[in-house]
């Protein structure tokens, strides 16, 4: 049983409506309903099925979140331990690129290729002055949230052999019907970024 200030109001209000809503016809069951949808908030029904794809969405975006957070980390790390061995007359380099973005114009006689890591940055890696190894030349890549051009002589092959996680690549290079025309082979892995092959430097392809 209610006492008190409140019994009052609750007595009032309901006497109030069944004046003006429904004078002569006291429901009382669907005044107090009324009365009590006053005071509490508006809900919406919510079903199993809206809740599991709630759940669901909420996991992904914490993945992610904490996936971005991990890849900024990493590339932090990363940008103190790791340096790059990449000149215009190195043979086999080791390019690195975080945070930042680097071009390299190599002349290497013979240039066997290497390594490029590529987080949060980009890397132009021109290759037309180059005289390509007797091996073939073969660049590992690790693009993380960044991008890769290769320039490339026209006539010669680019081949890629590596791994796409929500990325892409391209080839725009005009390659001859030759089979024994050089051959670049890109092996690695591109996560949230891209590879282009191309003739031009970006700056070339703009004039």
């Amino acid at each position: 049983m209610i006492d008190g200030p409140r019994s009052n109001r609750i007595g009032s209000r309901i006497r109030l409506e069944n004046t003006k809503d429904a004078p002569g016809d006291f429901d009382r069951t669907r005044l107090i309903h009324r009365y009590q949808n006053r005071r509490t908030p508006l809900t919406l029904p919510c079903s199993r099925k809206a809740r599991i794809v709630w759940f669901v969405f909420s996991f992904i975006f914490k993945i992610i979140r904490f996936a971005f957070v991990g890849a900024i980390g990493t590339a932090l790390a990363a940008k103190f331990l790791l340096e790059s061995n990449a000149d215009v007359e190195t043979e086999e380099i080791d390019l690195v690129a975080i945070f930042e973005g680097k071009d390299l114009v190599s002349s290497a006689d013979p240039f066997y290729g290497g390594k490029v890591l590529a987080m949060f940055g980009g890397v132009l890696l021109d290759l037309r002055k180059t005289q390509p190894a007797p091996t073939g030349i073969r660049i590992d890549l690790a693009v993380i949230m960044g991008g890769v051009s290769l320039v490339v002589p026209e006539g010669w092959r680019v081949r890629f052999e590596g791994k796409v996680f929500m990325g892409g690549w391209s080839d725009n290079t005009r390659t001859t019907a030759e089979e024994d025309v050089p051959t670049v082979i890109i092996t690695g892995f591109l996560a949230c970024g891209g590879l282009q092959a191309t003739t031009k430097s970006p700056v070339e392809a703009a004039v």
